[in-house]
């Protein structure tokens, strides 16, 4: 096949990577939004079953795992099949397991439906749809996983509330119905679009000719997993993947089950996620072509930073109102760190081995998922107090930060 520019598609007169991108938008918010409202569904279950904060945690920590494992398997099979089987086996296992917490009647159901089914498509949405969206685009790679990453940060915005709404007015067997239902059918229709890489359209990467025209003697495969892994940069990232993602697990699933229990009501309490949801997609559209400019691993350095500062607050933070602000300047934050994993790990480590290098961070990084919200349980069961678990992931996050400073380019060892 003889490949054509990088701009147009002879049939549409666009290019087909901008399609992908909104494609992977729309995947993203029908996958993590749900997977963002554990927090909404916590104090429901807990009542229903009357389950102690670190036995409905546990859930989260087997599912943190399964994410981990599942990312890795869905990057070396992306990087083989292509994403549409993909997306479509793994999310079709997430639909299926709310759909069946909605008839669950013990608490070990909850470990297999949400901690067991519902991990393929969380695990998957982010190795297999970024990681395709790197290969469509050589020039303003960082700016596109910003803009796909924008649909976690909606679903983050829009899904908490709108569930929380449902369990008012139906119950929460019911909102786990809706909510299965309509990713199954939202993501089976719109995977029809995904295309692995742009030689299947007959085109370029985005910009690929540019960089040729550059450097047409010098062209960047990156490393092998094998070569990558025995690197210092490789356990670098994996440590600060699982230092800082299991401190924003923690934040994520137990800052509503917080908020309730200093007396917010429940649709109040879900607005903080939905106040990190919308900060979020700005950070992820901004910071990505940021990134393009003046390189991923300095954006990561500035994410972290602010991660500790909005931390530090959330220590203090016990009204409406300074919950609220913790969320606005974590938002920010958060939607940087997700949007910027992709483009960095391309900068640090090449193209060659892109998606199982992003599974296998996922997993080191989902790894501290599962941990993080554990411990906060385990710790308020203990205690009666998140504050000492809040402590501890604002010193994680810190020890992240100083790690970041030692990242630079791998190179293969001789």
């Amino acid at each position: 096949m003889t490949l054509s520019s990088p701009r147009r598609d002879q049939h549409t007169g666009i290019f087909y990577g901008y399609i992908i991108v909104v494609a992977s938008i729309l995947i993203m918010f029908l996958i993590h939004g749900p997977a963002s409202t554990f927090g909404v569904f916590f104090k429901s279950l807990q009542t229903e079953f009357g389950l102690s904060r670190t036995v409905l945690s546990g859930a989260t920590a087997l599912g943190s795992i399964m994410w981990g494992i599942m990312a890795i398997v869905a990057g070396k099979l992306t990087d083989r099949f292509g994403p549409k089987l993909v997306i479509m086996t793994f999310c079709f296992m997430t639909s299926l397991g709310y759909i069946l917490m909605s008839r669950i009647d013990s608490a070990w159901q909850i470990y297999l439906f949400l901690g067991v089914f519902v991990s393929f498509g969380n695990g998957s949405a982010d190795v297999v749809l970024l990681s395709t969206t790197a290969r469509w685009f050589t020039k303003r790679r960082g700016a596109m996983s910003g803009i796909v990453k924008v649909g976690t940060g909606a679903g983050l915005m829009i899904f908490p509330p709108v569930i929380a709404q449902l369990i008012q007015d139906l119950d929460w067997r019911k909102a786990y119905l809706v909510m299965g239902i309509a990713s199954l059918f939202g993501v089976f229709f719109i995977a029809q679009i995904l295309k692995r890489d742009p030689s299947q359209k007959g085109l370029l990467p985005y910009g690929a000719d540019e960089v040729t025209a550059q450097t047409p003697s010098q062209p960047v495969t990156g490393l092998s997993m094998k070569q990558a892994s025995v690197t210092r940069q490789f356990w670098l990232v994996g440590a600060l993947f699982f230092l800082c993602i299991g401190a924003m697990q923690t934040v994520i699933v137990h800052v509503v089950p917080n908020a309730m229990d200093q007396g917010l009501p429940a649709a109040q309490a879900a607005g903080i996620l939905s106040v990190i949801g919308a900060v979020s997609i700005f950070s992820r559209m901004a910071v990505g072509a940021l990134g393009d400019r003046i390189g991923h691993r300095r954006i990561m350095r500035l994410n972290l930073l602010i991660l500790v500062i909005a931390l530090a607050l959330l220590l203090f933070a016990d009204t409406l109102q300074t919950l609220y602000l913790f969320a606005f300047i974590y938002g920010f934050a958060h939607g940087s760190f997700y949007t910027t994993i992709s483009p960095m790990i391309a900068e640090i480590f090449g193209m060659r081995a892109h998606g199982a290098l992003l599974g296998m961070f996922i997993f080191m990084g989902w790894l501290g998922h599962a941990a993080g919200p554990l411990f906060a349980g385990r710790v308020f069961d203990v205690t009666g107090s998140y504050h000492p678990a809040f402590i501890t992931i604002l010193a994680a996050c810190a020890v992240g930060l100083a790690l970041s400073t030692f990242l630079k380019p791998a190179s293969q060892k001789k």
